[in-house]
């Protein structure tokens, strides 16, 4: 005996399109799961072998081991890292004792790191040149990184000294660039952890913030206002309502960061200088001094340290726009020996000597 099949109740028009949509929705944030998912791991991919590295302690840095070539603007030059994440003439494994007659260490900026110029035409590679012309036996090392403020240089020195290194000198370099870094940057509140996110999370966290974690942007006086980061970033020395909205806690956070810097150096009977120079818009401005000029000299006077200013060198030149790169705001060759020699003056006769700062300030 046969008997009927029961037939399903049609599902009602609604209920069709609430589990289409529901299907699509699952659809999409499956597919939203896997590019995000394919472009961390793309980005983490990607970095192996990359000459700039994330680095949970200072940031950033520079690949250990690397040897390679770097471009900036339309010059690529070699390029080559010791085991201390430090550039070099060559991949080499630095002794922790220098067995020359003293040890220099350089920290700062892209200025101080060499962005666009061989080794031996870099900061570094003039002064160590520049010393020896001047019969100074002087190891140079440069710990300099592209970006780096104060803040990130006294972790370069930390991480130095703990790993069981020895400098006699060390030499800060400071610009413009700084003040808006420590503003802008908060690394006080970031280093608080004691250290940074690693490259899939900070990955994972620009996904998250949307289309503007693409962007140069920061925020400064509301959560309104955008401000270009590098179309302001020198303007500060120019600008009075700039020097009020970031200027000022910037070097004041800059004067927070040398001190920790100082009395970290201090401890291991380091001699501390600081060195400035201008961008080509305090070149250019009718101010003189600089605001800059000014701020770093008080910075350094009110925690005890030597100053070499080579703001009047700079001016001085017959033709100051030649000691900078084509459109850009770094020293070409010309601007880095210019600089070495301003700083070799200070440092060949061991001027540095008196410069052991007290921690109490």
């Amino acid at each position: 005996m046969e008997y009927a099949q029961p037939i399903p109740p049609a599902a009602s028009p609604r209920r069709a399109v609430v589990l289409r949509a529901l299907s699509l929705a699952l659809g999409m944030a499956l597919g939203i799961a896997s590019a995000t998912a394919a472009w961390i791991a793309g980005g983490v991919l990607a970095a192996r072998g990359r000459l700039r590295v994330v680095d949970t302690f200072v940031h950033h840095g520079l690949r250990p081991g690397f040897s390679g070539t770097e471009t900036w603007g339309a010059a690529a030059v070699p390029y080559f890292v010791n085991d201390l994440g430090f550039r070099d003439r060559a991949v080499r494994r630095v002794p922790p004792i220098t067995r020359a007659g003293r040890r220099l260490l350089l920290l700062g900026d892209s200025f101080t790191e060499g962005l666009g110029l061989g080794y031996e035409e870099s900061l570094a590679g003039e002064l160590e040149a520049e010393l020896g012309r001047r019969s100074a036996d002087v190891e140079v090392l440069n710990g300099g990184v592209a970006s780096y403020s104060p803040f990130l240089s006294e972790r370069v020195l930390r991480r130095f000294l703990e790993a069981g290194y020895e400098a006699d000198e060390l030499v800060l370099l400071l610009d413009v660039s700084d003040v808006q870094d420590e503003a802008v940057g908060d690394y006080e509140r970031l280093g608080e952890t004691g250290r940074f996110p690693p490259l899939w999370r900070r990955r994972l966290d620009d996904w998250a913030r949307g289309p503007q974690a693409f962007w140069e942007t920061t925020r400064f006086a509301s959560h309104e206002e955008k401000v270009d980061y590098y179309a302001v970033r020198d303007r500060w020395t120019e600008d009075d309502a700039l020097w009020e909205r970031f200027g000022r806690l910037g070097v004041e956070r800059c004067r927070r960061s040398v001190r920790r810097l100082r009395d970290l150096a201090a401890g291991r009977g380091i001699r501390l200088r600081i060195a400035i120079y201008p961008w080509p818009t305090q070149i250019d401005s009718p101010r003189t001094p600089s605001r800059a000029q000014r701020a770093f000299a008080e910075l350094a006077a009110s925690l005890g340290l030597p100053l070499t200013d080579a703001f009047p060198e700079f001016r001085a030149h017959p033709d100051p726009r030649s000691l900078f790169g084509s459109g850009d705001v770094h020293w070409n060759a010309a601007g880095a020996a210019l600089m070495a020699q301003r700083l070799a003056r200070d440092l060949a006769d061991g001027a540095s000597s008196g410069s052991r700062p007290s921690p109490r300030r």
